[in-house]
């Protein structure tokens, strides 16, 4: 039987998840665009094609799952949100989603990316993202107030999140505690900011 032949959208969505498989089962030191091309069952000229080097294959994998999440912020907001309760809430609802979907996979390829010399600065590009994410979810609920929270007060929601979503990773607490507690963090961090 012949295979139907993929569009380049598709064909890269179906690179990327069976990266994503090879980074949860073996490891993110075990993907290459070899490794790639095998696992999916194409040749490695299609694996170039799509990423160059495995450092561009690494990059696509962490924006596709920043770019989930910032839809899915945006969705939620759009149809949720009518207060600050209710954006902190689709918040940390997203955050967690994502952390728990894609939170190992999303971390082994951001430390790949980080032993590369350009990429060592990772961390805080992806903090300075999110922080600047956070403040144009919550802004339009905050009065005027966020011009008045400190970027120490962002990145404390960051942390907040990112740190609940990892205890949520490790078992160490339940998803719903981390998402009441990441959305009561964002309303207490943001409604005082002094």
């Amino acid at each position: 039987m012949q295979q139907r032949r993929m569009s380049k959208e598709a064909r890269r969505d179906h690179l990327l998840d069976t990266a994503a498989e090879i980074v949860a089962t073996r490891g993110a030191e075990a993907l290459t665009l070899t490794t790639l091309a095998e696992a999916a069952g194409v040749t490695k000229p299609i694996t170039y094609n799509h990423f160059e080097s495995r450092e561009f294959l690494l990059l696509a994998l962490y924006r596709r799952y920043d770019e989930w999440l910032a839809a899915r912020m945006r969705e939620g907001l759009r149809g949720k949100a009518r207060d600050l309760a209710g954006a902190a809430r689709v918040i940390a609802a997203s955050y967690l989603d994502c952390t728990v979907t894609y939170g190992g996979v999303y971390d082994a390829a951001v430390a790949a990316l980080a032993a590369y010399p350009q990429h060592q600065g990772i961390h805080g590009k992806i903090r300075r993202a999110y922080c600047a994410a956070f403040s144009r979810a919550l802004g339009p609920f905050l009065s005027g107030a966020d011009g008045l929270l400190t970027p120490g007060r962002w990145i404390a929601l960051y942390g907040v999140a990112e740190e609940l979503g990892r205890a949520v990773l490790d078992g160490d607490l339940p998803r719903a505690e981390a998402e009441s507690e990441i959305a009561s963090a964002m309303i207490a961090l943001t409604l005082h900011p002094g």
